[in-house]
């Protein structure tokens, strides 16, 4: 991590960190202890805040890119990611 700026907890409990010094969002997922990087898919540039709703959508302030990206739970294990401008 390289100056981690937000960290939320989803309702299953995984940790999902802000980590804006490498411009990307990741998730340790407390069932595996393994480390899942949110956007792979989108390319994002200090992202500062997030937060996430009842159902596992994660809502990233990409302020670099001047943008919300919205990133869906996993669905047959893909992560579908989409952005507001």
């Amino acid at each position: 991590m390289s100056n981690p700026s937000a960290v939320v907890v989803d309702r299953i409990g995984n940790v999902i960190i802000a980590d804006t010094g490498n411009d990307r969002i990741a998730e340790v997922d407390t069932s595996s202890n393994g480390t899942v990087l949110y956007t792979d898919s989108v390319t994002l540039s200090g992202p500062l805040s997030m937060s996430v709703d009842p159902f596992g959508t994660v809502y990233i302030a990409d302020t670099g890119n001047s943008r919300g990206v919205v990133v869906a739970p996993p669905v047959n294990g893909d992560l579908v990611a989409g952005d507001q401008t």
